[in-house]
């Protein structure tokens, strides 16, 4: 237990360092190298989950592949009423070199923005591209015209609905296929509500057409289960419920659950942590 437990905070620990060297440097440092930006960049919307707000984030990569996974993109950006102008100056290179391929990025926060529609005015090496924002209840929806230098991948967002709580059961075998039913089932014994989820991409997760959870392509484990509700009540219960299924099934289930206002819970992990303190 004890070294499992250290696996997870190296594997923190590294997680943590990638996000700080793959975020947008200051360009004023003497530590960093730079070079031209010269593949298409790519841009995924997501909708951050903050107890206050929601807030846009565009996600953005270049195409082309480096030999460093940490390599950021330099951007500045001017916020009007209804307009946002961001341009994309040059590549970032870092003088610690997390060796693994990747490309290049930065995460763009357009913050908590109300429903309407705005311009993103997109520039790089000199050329400029425009997209129409359109924000609903319900969606975030970009409308442009693929050309040379920028692509949106998911050009419509779904917005997370409000008291949503949704996550997984990895499991290591069919056997214990009835005692995951009886885990996601109870959770209405909790207080959470069947809720009717609209088909797409939400960033978090997607929705097919029947209105059911999409396993994610790769998401280690023999078999899977997905699960959404609506829960108006406190996460305290779901912790302890969540723990007391993962304690019993330690090394069996492996448990996730996220809510509306950015909150994650790993039954695994809390299990992990108590079991570090009793060796």
């Amino acid at each position: 237990a004890l070294k499992m437990f250290k696996s997870f905070v190296f594997v923190s620990a590294l997680i943590a360092l990638m996000f700080l060297f793959h975020n947008c440097s200051d360009s004023t440092s003497p530590e960093l190298n730079f070079e031209r930006i010269d593949s298409k960049l790519n841009i995924v919307l997501r909708e951050e989950l903050t107890p206050e707000s929601r807030n846009l984030i565009l996600n953005c990569r270049t195409e082309r592949i480096y030999p460093c996974c940490n390599y950021g993109i330099d951007y500045s950006m001017v916020k009007g009423a209804k307009i946002f102008k961001v341009r994309f100056s040059k590549i970032v290179m870092p003088q610690i070199c997390l060796t693994a391929l990747g490309p290049a990025g930065c995460s763009i926060n357009l913050g908590s923005l109300a429903d309407g529609q705005y311009s993103l005015e997109l520039e790089v090496n000199g050329k400029t591209e425009i997209a129409q924002l359109v924000i609903s209840e319900n969606t975030y929806q970009v409308n442009h015209q693929p050309g040379l230098n920028f692509k949106f991948e998911n050009p419509q967002l779904n917005r997370i609905p409000q008291f949503l709580i949704w996550g997984s059961v990895g499991y290591i075998n069919d056997s214990l296929t009835s005692v995951v039913n009886t885990f996601i089932d109870s959770l209405q014994i909790l207080g959470a509500q069947q809720v009717q989820l609209l088909p797409g991409d939400y960033w978090y997760f997607k929705v097919d057409s029947q209105g059911n959870l999409i396993p994610p392509e790769y998401h280690g484990y023999p078999s899977i289960k997905m699960f959404a509700y609506n829960f108006n009540g406190s996460l305290d219960e779901l912790k302890e419920f969540i723990y007391s299924f993962s304690s019993r099934y330690y090394n069996k289930l492996y448990i996730s659950l996220s809510d509306w206002r950015g909150e994650v819970i790993y039954g695994w992990a809390m299990v992990v942590h108590d079991l570090s303190f009793e060796i």
